[in-house]
């Protein structure tokens, strides 16, 4: 137990630090040649380095969180008037073709395989220095924390640059697996190819998290900016689902959270669904939702890069990532029951984009508190999970009495929501709203094929977005191509 205690105070330094001296980033062709990985505590240090480069805005302090993954959902209100034309329309416009898209999807692949390499070294060097550690339980934990976020991060790479509708296109060339430091590049594999390493990962990952403290109510805090056990088998039925296999998908879903039947999950416990006391807290309001986060990472700047940076009224319309009025209206109409997610917006005056997103903001104006729910990224939520059992229950009473829980624990009372008969555009809205600014939508949208977005204007007009698998499916990058030829 002394390292989850180690990793958890390590976390949170995080946020007053940049990354560990060790991760300094050195040429790709070094990555192997690091010596500081000698004994327990250098791999503690290293698998937290590892955890702080997942918040580097090329993955889910910026791009995949915020950035390029809600832009291409066309979220935000984004002008292509040549007299305010936005930042990041080309971005909106999906042209891949244009070098300021073409830096930003480098710059995200680039990121990702260096956080895959330095997986693959630790779990190299781990083997080395088995002897070294003072349990066989922390070895084995941290190598399963290893093997699941490898399967996280091909995931989401597979889920950006791989086919749309897996189904139908799952022998189509996606991405490379790596499992190992190599000198050459391994090959592009197929869609299904890459699902078939995702899933041993994550098998190997459950076996070796059997020991993990989530199972039996310990550190819930800290074991959610680590890859949990609760985390993997989340992200199993998250796979499940975009592969089509809803059966699975709902088995790995209902473990975690019980069924309707009254079976209790695992997690409920570690983490409880919020309560309407801290939403509306009045000094820390949790717009997070910090308690149902499965796993995370940490930024204690995230109010200054995030925010301040892309969210803030001050800044003009060709700048900010907001929504106006119709939007607004699409998301929380005024007919529907309360919502406690319309807590996470705040209305801007003065201004076109009339609704700011506020839950990277801090809301301690004094500073004089860090509190978890202002330096959270969300990477893995626990409605998710509801929403996946949702998804994929075989009756519709069934699916009825989950819709309900969910209502139920966004502030609706009970019995306010009735039957929904397109399922499919209940499942579009609620993934919308409860993971605005998250980066989710997008590989929702991809994964159902939906065909029509609207991206809306300044004026509260829209403009018809038809979708096929040139503006869903993402381009290998240059850089990629040259390094295989």
């Amino acid at each position: 137990m002394k390292r989850f205690k180690y990793i958890i105070c390590a976390i949170l330094l995080l946020g007053s630090m940049s990354c560990d001296k060790w991760l300094d980033i050195k040429p790709e062709d070094e990555i192997g040649e690091y010596d500081l990985i000698k004994d327990q505590k250098g791999a503690i240090r290293a698998l937290n380095g590892i955890y702080g480069q997942l918040v580097g805005s090329e993955l889910y302090g910026g791009q995949l969180l915020y950035g390029l993954t809600e832009i291409l959902a066309q979220q935000y209100t984004i002008s292509s008037d040549v007299d305010n034309r936005h930042l990041y329309v080309n971005f909106a416009d999906y042209k891949y073709d244009e070098l300021d898209v073409k830096i930003q999807i480098d710059a995200t692949w680039k990121k990702a395989y260096y956080v895959i390499a330095n997986i693959n070294n630790l779990l190299q060097k781990m083997v080395l220095i088995k002897d070294q550690f003072e349990e066989v339980e922390e070895y084995e934990t941290m190598r399963g924390e290893l093997y699941g976020v490898r399967a996280f991060l091909h995931f989401d790479m597979l889920r950006l640059f791989g086919p749309m509708l897996y189904e139908l296109n799952k022998t189509d060339k996606a991405i490379p697996y790596y499992t190992r430091l190599v000198d050459l590049p391994e090959p592009i594999l197929t869609a299904e190819e890459v699902i078939v390493k995702i899933e041993h990962d994550m098998a190997i990952a459950m076996q070796l998290l059997v020991n993990d403290p989530v199972l039996v109510g310990f550190y819930g805090f800290g074991r959610k900016y680590s890859m949990n056990y609760a985390a993997v088998r989340a992200l199993r039925a998250r796979v499940s689902l975009y592969k089509g296999d809803k059966q699975m998908a709902y088995q790995y879903a209902s473990a975690l959270l019980g069924t309707v039947d009254g079976s209790v999950g695992i997690i409920d416990e570690v983490f409880p669904w919020v309560s309407r006391n801290r939403i509306e807290d009045e000094k820390f309001p949790d717009r997070m939702f910090t308690s149902e986060v499965l796993f995370a990472t940490t930024d204690a700047n995230r109010e200054e890069s995030i925010h301040d940076a892309y969210f803030d009224e001050k800044l003009k319309s060709k700048e900010i990532f907001g929504i106006g009025d119709g939007v607004y209206a699409e998301l929380f109409p005024l007919s529907n029951p309360a919502d406690w997610r319309e807590k996470s917006w705040e209305f801007i005056a003065g201004h076109e984009i009339t609704h700011g997103l506020n839950k990277f903001e801090e809301f301690d104006s004094d500073k004089s508190e860090v509190i978890e729910s202002s330096t959270i990224i969300p990477l893995i939520r626990k409605s998710e999970v509801l929403l996946i059992m949702i998804e994929c229950a075989q009756t519709d009473t069934e699916k009825q009495r989950l819709i309900d829980l969910l209502a139920q624990k966004r502030g609706a009372a009970a019995g306010t929501i009735g039957n929904q008969p397109d399922i499919d555009k209940y499942l579009q809205n609620e993934y919308r709203k409860e993971f605005f600014g998250e980066g989710q939508y997008f590989y929702f949208l991809k994964r159902k094929g939906v065909e029509t977005l609207y991206r809306w204007q300044e004026d509260n007009t829209t403009i018809s977005v038809e979708m096929d698998k040139s503006k869903y499916v993402l381009p290998l990058p240059d850089s990629e191509i040259e390094y295989r030829n």
